[in-house]
């Protein structure tokens, strides 16, 4: 698609849709007279759009795939440039998320799916006591071993884009990156899955479970019969809506894989992709006057 013509003037008040649509009517058929500045600035219902110099700002051009959701990574420049020129990735497990110091990216949540308790649970257990749980605590089921790799969206925050790095590039599809992240990844070891999609800010419900219980379940209630308090199911895109992670609009790829590599979850799985599945992104608008 070819990118609009260099839009000159001065910044206009947007009122309404007729005002918009005839002004980019205006600028798509190349009838605004030329002027000096660069850019142009339009104020629309408190947002702003804006229309680049196709000549000097290339690199905001957008090279994503019809139909695939617009996604970037935003990280310091030397990954910056290693991605872009080597495709270097590097995934990290659910664990050392929980563990790492770095604030912006610690998440003690991360790969654990739970409930918080804003109302106490009391159970009548057959042939034993009854049970009460109530507190400002937590009850959930951690996820299997996992690696991810984390993009975002348009409307991550500005804050949060300066957090991770400052340097965005953008993923051509997440389709293409997804595949060679698994076929890449199934080279060091063994993966049994893999995931990829937004993630879900919300929290986890609980559930009765009568029966076996797959995996290690959150509370063991009764062996005869065998009653769980567990989530109904685990979902590696769903994560608590707490803060700073509800403005990262994160989409993620999970690779499910049976251990971890050299068995230490704080080593970086480093694969590399070929590199034309990224392309460069400046984030950076013109100022406001």
């Amino acid at each position: 698609m070819r990118a609009p013509q260099q839009m000159i003037g001065k910044t206009h008040d947007l009122k309404n849709f007729d005002l918009l649509e005839k002004c980019l009517k205006k600028h798509s058929e190349q009838k605004l007279a030329l002027q000096n500045k660069a850019s142009v600035r339009k104020k629309l219902f408190g947002g702003h759009l804006y229309l680049m110099n196709p000549l000097t700002d290339t690199d905001n051009a957008l090279q994503v795939k019809y139909n695939e959701p617009i996604l970037f990574r935003t990280v310091g420049q030397e990954v910056y440039n290693s991605s872009l020129k080597n495709g270097s990735l590097w995934l990290r497990s659910d664990t050392y998320y929980r563990e790492i110091e770095d604030i912006a990216r610690k998440d003690l949540s991360e790969g654990v799916n739970s409930s918080k308790l804003g109302l106490p649970i009391i159970v009548d257990v057959p042939n034993g006591p009854q049970l009460s749980f109530c507190g400002e605590g937590h009850i959930g089921q951690e996820i299997r071993s996992h690696y991810i790799v984390s993009l975002h969206g348009l409307s991550i925050s500005k804050a949060q884009l300066n957090e991770f790095g400052g340097h965005t590039f953008g993923v051509r599809s997440i389709i293409d990156l997804s595949t060679e992240v698994l076929f890449e990844a199934a080279k060091q070891l063994r993966c049994i899955g893999y995931r990829y999609g937004q993630v879900s800010y919300q929290r986890t419900p609980l559930a009765l479970i009568l029966g076996s219980c797959p995996g290690a379940a959150a509370v063991k209630l009764s062996d005869n019969p065998p009653i769980y308090l567990n989530p109904p199911s685990t979902d590696v895109l769903r994560k608590d809506p707490v803060l700073p992670f509800i403005e990262q609009d994160e989409w993620r790829i999970v690779i499910f894989t049976d251990g971890y590599l050299h068995d230490d979850p704080h080593e970086p799985l480093k694969i590399e992709v070929s590199p034309k599945i990224f392309f460069p992104y400046q984030n950076s608008l013109p100022e406001e006057s």
